[in-house]
């Protein structure tokens, strides 16, 4: 049995029902987003654990700045789900 400290919960007995409980805090599934005929997305898919963080790399262009917008709502993507 895991024997680490939960921040969200603050106990080391409740870890692993902790952990284990929580749903994603984000999940895309089959994400697409076009500008006329460009693909700035296509087929993303991630799941993001509650407490987690994460990075966005990539070279000019990529999208990074296009998921962001869809996953703060500034944008709706043609297709997938969030």
């Amino acid at each position: 049995r895991a024997r680490a400290h939960c921040h969200r919960c603050h106990s080391q007995e409740r870890q692993v029902a902790c952990m284990s409980a929580a749903a994603p805090a984000v999940q895309i599934t089959d994400l697409w987003k076009y500008y006329g005929d460009y693909p700035a997305l296509r087929a993303i898919g991630i799941s993001i654990e509650q407490g987690r963080c994460l990075s966005l790399l990539g070279r000019n262009g990529a999208g990074k700045t296009t998921l962001l917008r869809i996953l703060a709502g500034l944008l709706r993507p043609q297709r997938g789900e969030l």
